[in-house]
């Protein structure tokens, strides 16, 4: 009897630095008391990332080639700045799920973020198609749980120098998601 392949939740990301993580922070409990009577799961500042390509649930033996294809990445992009710019709502049909903070339009990000997805497809690994809307998610709404109509209106202008990018597992637990750094890779540029 074949033993069943261990498989992990992955996901590739940017990290924020701790002054990053301290600003969205400050900022996160200041939008928390404005919306304390919502329905709403905070994410803790240590889990504050930006997303670049989502993995889903993937044999733990696929990591090594993982690694590689995030090595590469950091090899071909150099160190990029990336510009927060105060709050969005994302959601699907019109329902907010999400509160975030934005991320201004970036070519380098983009680039980057495509030539990951595009180097993860060519290698067989099945990365959801979704427009690229580059944020750094702050709370999720639970349920049905409506937010009020007119959100409030908080500025937040922070630029991060972005210098690494990082595989990570998630692990869903009672009280959370815990994302725990698998490898992380060093832009460079130099590829």
């Amino acid at each position: 009897m074949d033993k069943e392949a261990k498989t992990v939740r992955l996901f590739m990301a940017i990290p924020l630095t701790g002054e990053a993580t301290e600003t969205v922070g400050h900022f996160s409990r200041r939008l928390k008391k404005q919306l304390s009577g919502a329905d709403i799961r905070w994410i803790p500042p240590e889990n504050y990332h930006l997303t670049l390509a989502f993995l889903g649930n993937q044999p733990e033996e696929k990591i090594p080639l993982l690694s590689e294809i995030l090595k590469r990445a950091g090899r071909q992009a150099a160190p990029l700045q990336i510009t927060m710019n105060g709050m969005q709502q994302l959601g699907v049909f019109a329902r907010t799920r999400f509160l975030a903070v934005s991320i201004e339009e970036n070519i380098a990000l983009t680039v980057l973020q495509d030539r990951l997805v595009r180097d993860l497809s060519e290698n067989g690994f099945e990365v959801p198609v979704r427009e690229f809307i580059p944020h750094i998610t702050l709370a999720r709404v639970r349920g049905r749980a409506a937010l009020p109509r007119t959100l409030p209106n908080m500025e937040l202008t922070f630029r991060e120098q972005v210098t690494e990018i990082g595989l990570y597992r998630s692990e869903t637990l009672q009280d959370g998601a815990v994302y725990t750094p698998v490898v992380r890779a060093v832009l460079t540029g130099r590829d």
